[in-house]
């Protein structure tokens, strides 16, 4: 009595096994798409990726016996791969479980292909690569959803960014004795916040550091009892008085350009203020938008001792310039150096800002 003959195909289980078991019709960049898919969507090691690669690479665009039959000996794999032996084996393993390819064996563990008289190609002992092309959709769809988690990903950490700066600005521009709680609870979240290279979700992280900045801007407005003027961090009076009516040195560096003439160079700039232009409000938002803007805490310092009240209107030129750039070949690539690197020209007489200011207006009129 004849015993259990094989087929040669091995098993594989259940919940890998492909609903397709005839070859689509896929050409072999169709192929070669779905093994990139899928290298991403099952998050293969480097070794199964090459080994993949070579693979569909065997393939000669046509299917025997209605599937995707390859069958490369591991020796030429390991030359065309570059691997070991048993790295091509563990690749080849990883491959089979994770249900991309599918193995027929013959008796003797050889690959090859079984002909006929006329010499075409009937059948053959290797691999079947039909469950990744079938699976080509399903691929995609996991490739796609992966790439929404990442952008998705980066704008929360963006966002954290933004918020982290944000509270920079604001504790710079308060009293050190307002800010002491938000400058601990900060420190604190900067510990908590996961690194954008991890796994870990960033989503607590970021309803945290919002929760934080709206509470660090209830604090800014509370200073300033909803007057329009930046804060004094030497003042000592009430924090509805504490704006001192505006009344701050502008140093009168100011008087070589009007308001007229800095708006309508730099109407970008400008558009960032919450009302009407006065000098006193546009130091107040460069302060506030330096941050988010990448201009540490530092720069914005040195520029404020260095130009008195033309450290506003330096800002505001600065960051025309840089949205100028930005629309054209963006060749600023760190607006906080270019800042920094402005304001000590400016200081030094190098750039007549006047002159610049006329530049850019006479540019805009052409």
């Amino acid at each position: 009595m004849l015993g259990h003959i094989s087929s040669g195909w091995r098993t594989i289980p259940p919940a890998r096994i492909s609903t397709t078991t005839v070859a689509r019709e896929r050409s072999k960049n169709e192929l070669y798409q779905a093994a990139r898919l899928a290298m991403q969507a099952v998050k293969l090691r480097s070794a199964a990726r090459h080994v993949l690669e070579q693979l569909v690479g065997c393939f000669s665009g046509e299917p025997v016996a209605e599937k995707i039959l390859v069958w490369p000996s591991n020796e030429f794999l390991m030359e065309r791969t570059g691997l070991s032996e048993r790295a091509v084996r563990y690749a080849l393993r990883d491959l089979l479980i994770s249900g991309l390819i599918q193995a027929k064996d013959s008796a003797n563990g050889k690959r090859f292909p079984i002909r006929s008289k006329s010499g075409e190609v009937m059948d053959a002992y290797g691999f079947d690569l039909t469950p990744l092309s079938s699976r080509l959709e399903e691929f995609s769809a996991v490739v796609e959803e992966l790439e929404e988690e990442r952008r998705r990903r980066k704008s929360a950490f963006d966002r954290i960014t933004i918020c982290r700066r944000s509270i920079q600005a604001l504790v710079v521009a308060l009293d050190p004795t307002l800010t002491r709680g938000l400058v601990a609870e900060a420190e604190r979240l900067v510990s908590l916040t996961p690194r954008r290279d991890s796994k870990m979700p960033a989503d607590l992280a970021l309803s945290m550091w919002t929760s934080l900045l709206d509470e660090a801007q209830t604090i800014y407005e509370a200073a300033f009892g909803g007057k329009e003027c930046r804060n004094i961090e030497d003042n000592n009076e009430a924090l509805q008085e504490s704006c001192q009516n505006g009344q701050e040195d502008m140093r009168g560096a100011n008087t070589e350009i009007s308001l007229g003439q800095l708006a309508d160079a730099c109407p970008d700039a400008i558009g960032y203020l919450p009302g009407p232009a006065t000098w006193e409000s546009i130091m107040e938002t460069a302060g506030k938008l330096r941050g988010a803007f990448g201009v540490h805490a530092s720069a914005w310092q040195e520029a404020r001792e260095l130009l008195g009240g033309r450290a506003g209107a330096v800002f505001m030129v600065a960051l025309q310039f840089y949205e100028l750039d930005q629309r054209g070949k963006a060749t600023i690539k760190n607006f906080g150096g270019f800042f920094r690197s402005y304001v000590r020209r400016v200081a030094q007489n190098e750039v007549d800002l006047a002159q610049e200011i006329r530049l850019m207006k006479r540019r805009r009129q052409h």
